[in-house]
Parts: C-alpha cells; sequence; structure tokens
C-alpha cells in the first residue's frame, strides 16, 4: 500500500514541480531542488493543488513506511532502485550544469546543450553539488528505513 501512495504522489508532484524547477532556474538563474515548496509557491505555470497533493501524498507514504509491512527485496527491485538513484543524480547534474551555464550568460534554447556551454574546469564543482544534494535526499530516505529497523528489533 505504501508504494502505491509513493507512486500516487510522484504522479501529482512531478509535472508541476519540475515546471516549477525549470521556471525558477529561468528567472533567478539558481538551481534549488531540494526546496520543492518554495519552488512550486513561487511558480506562476504549475498545478499548485494537484503538486500539494502529491507532496501530501508522499508525506504520508513517508509516514507510512516504517509501519508497513518488510518485504524483501528481490535481485530486480535492486537494479530499479539503483537505476532510479543514478536518473535522480543525473538530474542533479543537469540541473546544476544547466545553472552554471545560465550564470556564464549562456543561450537559452530549446536543445539544452548545456554541456558545451559549461567549461571543463567547472564539472568538479558541479559533480560535488549534485552527489551533496543527492545524498541529502538519500539521507531523507533512510530515516523511515532506520524507525523500521529499530521497530522490529523492539
Amino acid at each position: 500500500m505504501t508504494g502505491i501512495i509513493l507512486l500516487l504522489g510522484f504522479i501529482a508532484v512531478l509535472p508541476g514541480y519540475i515546471v516549477s524547477l525549470e521556471e525558477r532556474l529561468l528567472s533567478e538563474k539558481k538551481f534549488y531542488p531540494l526546496s520543492v515548496v518554495v519552488n512550486i509557491r513561487r511558480s506562476l505555470r504549475c498545478r499548485k493543488f494537484l503538486s500539494f497533493f502529491g507532496l501530501a501524498l508522499l508525506f504520508i507514504g513517508w509516514l507510512s513506511y516504517p509501519v508497513g509491512p518488510s518485504d524483501e527485496l528481490s535481485i530486480r527491485d535492486r537494479m530499479k532502485l539503483l537505476g532510479m538513484a543514478l536518473v535522480l543524480w543525473s538530474f542533479f547534474v543537469y540541473g546544476f550544469a544547466r545553472e552554471k551555464e545560465l550564470e556564464r550568460g549562456g543561450v537559452i534554447d530549446d536543445h539544452y546543450s548545456c554541456m558545451r556551454g559549461v567549461p571543463a574546469k567547472d564539472w568538479l564543482s558541479i559533480v560535488l553539488k549534485a552527489t551533496k544534494s543527492f545524498a541529502l535526499l538519500c539521507l531523507l530516505g533512510v530515516i523511515p528505513a532506520a524507525i523500521s529497523y529499530i521497530m522490529e528489533r523492539v
């Protein structure tokens, strides 16, 4: 049940979040992927009700994870989780590279070629920022698992 709640939350929040994130990136030339509520509130084009409903579902799923049944993950499920983590980290790298391109006065075009607009010396800082944001997000995901583990042992 928790998985379905999380899936519905992601489906509800993702379109509005992506629109609001891109809108804030273009207006302020800063990439703030973890300030979700601020990004959605500042956006003029995203559907705020659906986005906040999705955030509420994600929060409910995050809270209900420790009390739900603990299932063992198969190898295929672990590979899917690894793939999702890689896609998420790539999203962070792309966003911070796009921020660096816009800071340098890059042209805003339709094909988003941020790889050519960022010099090689800036890639290390971009990768480190993306890794830091990804690690913080992973830490938030580990908290319910730790609570679940503690509840099983007590």
